[in-house]
């Protein structure tokens, strides 16, 4: 499905919207500045993603979360291998560098951070659209 341009931009506008109120919400928790860039938007075969978020030796740390109610749809929170390592570090208090691997710790740390981000962001759109 080909996106015209209109449609991203109000994507663009909806993601920036929920990425601006998850950052709020994880600032919040970790009493951190976090910045925030505008979302991409764009439309692509699922097959074609791993090529989107880097080189295939690339390591990524990904969230992917089921959205149902009033639409469906799915999320999926993607760091790169150094920016999961340091956020693990903010999450757990831990010095920055502490965390060199994805153990059973840095993973439930991560997966709760993403279930917080995926919760502030489709709250903040629901809102938006009047949806549950």
């Amino acid at each position: 499905m080909e996106l015209d341009a209109f449609e991203k931009d109000a994507l663009r506008e909806l993601a920036n919207m929920g990425v601006s109120h998850a950052a709020s919400v994880l600032s919040d928790m970790t009493q951190k500045s976090i910045s925030i860039s505008v979302p991409n938007v764009d439309s692509i075969a699922i097959a074609d993603f791993p090529k989107t978020v880097g080189a295939d030796e690339d390591i990524v740390v990904g969230i992917f979360t089921h959205l149902y109610g009033d639409f469906d749809a799915t999320l999926m929170l993607v760091f790169k291998e150094a920016y999961a390592y340091s956020m693990v570090d903010v999450l757990m208090g831990l010095d920055p560098g502490t965390t060199k691997v994805m153990d059973e710790m840095a993973i439930s740390a991560i997966e709760e951070m993403g279930n917080i981000m995926s919760s502030a962001f489709s709250n903040a759109l629901a809102d938006f659209m009047e949806l549950k």
